[in-house]
């Protein structure tokens, strides 16, 4: 939906980056997807200097933040949240997580992300 208009948005500054789309919905928010995130990070980021940028609903900031926090223990991520509640529920906090075995959030972690943006 934002492809688009974030690319546009880092050309026209010079940010060298890589769009990853996620299916992000309940039913996909497992160790797999947070492990293809890690996969596309393994080769593409420097986690000094180079924060993940998480924009999305509710899954897709869980699985980031969640694969942030695991990556080279702590990559810096932002959190941009695109539904309403995941702007109030979740875009400043610092929860994240996913499924696994059929239990809601059963590995998760509390690192918060190092900017929220709120638009």
């Amino acid at each position: 939906l934002y492809g688009d208009r974030v690319r546009a948005h880092f050309e026209a500054r010079k940010v060298q980056h890589e769009i990853l789309v996620l299916p992000t919905v309940q039913e996909n928010k497992s160790i797999e997807l947070t492990l293809e995130v890690a996969k596309k990070m393994k080769h593409n980021i420097d986690r000094r200097t180079e924060p993940v940028v998480a924009i999305g609903g509710g899954v897709c900031l869980d699985v980031v933040g969640l694969t942030s926090a695991l990556f080279r223990r702590r990559t810096p991520y932002v959190r941009v949240p695109t539904t309403t509640l995941v702007y109030v529920d979740a875009s400043v906090g610092a929860k994240d997580g996913c499924n696994l075995g059929g239990s809601k959030d059963r590995l998760g972690t509390f690192v918060p992300p190092c900017a929220a943006s709120l638009d």
